[in-house]
């Protein structure tokens, strides 16, 4: 099989989605040398956490099989799958996984865990990784600084659009707008603005991004919004 072909084909749909300003993930999967599945990612268009590329092509592949197996297929993702396309592909008995580049924020064929070759499941997937690792990288590096330049809200780490209407409430309207504020006092405004008191994890997440506007370079841990409970937020911190 040829491994660098269907990748480019992977890699046409990760920059579909790339063109609609959504993480750049494609994912082709292959039976019998022929692409039966293909997704891009439309987490955000579509508004849902299950719109990832690989649950899509599974849905596709499944439908042209006729089956929920997939036995015999290889499936072909830019990126390293998440737990949730991981458990979809070890359920779908998927026989091989190709990734292009690891996600060590959430990777688990590998990185974090690897659920694929986990020998207490009834099921063991092939993996083989590195198959146009840098042109799968230079993508998701060309998105992110893409973003960040435009200092969109959502860039930070826990910040959707039920949170970016907090921020826009308030008149923060980009990362910008946070630096020299004092998270403490974004949450008073808002409840005061809201009559009510607002839950204590929007406090949280407006400690998290105001540390995300005043440091160019993040510690992980501080990147998830639990880190900042019960903690007060100091500059440098």
């Amino acid at each position: 099989m040829d491994y660098e072909k269907y990748m480019d084909m992977a890699l046409e749909e990760a920059n579909i989605a790339f063109n609609n300003k959504e993480v750049p993930i494609g994912c082709v999967i292959v039976y019998d040398d022929k692409v039966i599945g293909k997704g891009s990612n439309q987490r955000v268009t579509k508004g849902n956490v299950l719109a990832h590329a690989e649950i899509i092509a599974i849905n596709e592949a499944c439908g042209y099989m006729g089956d929920w197996r997939l036995e015999g297929c290889t499936l072909f993702v830019t990126v390293e799958p998440c737990p949730m396309c991981a458990g979809a592909i070890l359920q779908a008995r998927v026989k091989e996984v190709v990734f292009g580049t690891r996600n060590p924020k959430a990777g688990c064929a590998g990185s974090i865990y690897n659920i694929l070759q986990d020998d207490r499941f009834n099921h063991v997937v092939e993996i083989t990784e590195g198959i146009r690792q840098e042109e799968c990288t230079g993508l998701m590096k060309e998105f992110f600084k893409k973003f960040r330049e435009k200092s969109d809200l959502r860039n930070i780490p826990g910040v959707g659009k039920n949170m970016e209407h907090h921020f826009k409430s308030l008149g923060i309207n980009s990362i910008e707008d946070l630096k020299e504020k004092d998270p403490e006092e974004l949450y008073i405004a808002d409840c005061r603005n809201k009559g009510t008191e607002v839950d204590r994890c929007v406090l949280y997440v407006y400690r998290l991004a105001v540390y995300y506007a005043e440091n160019e370079v993040h510690d992980a841990e501080k990147l998830k919004w639990w880190y900042w409970k019960d903690r007060e937020y100091r500059k440098g911190n």
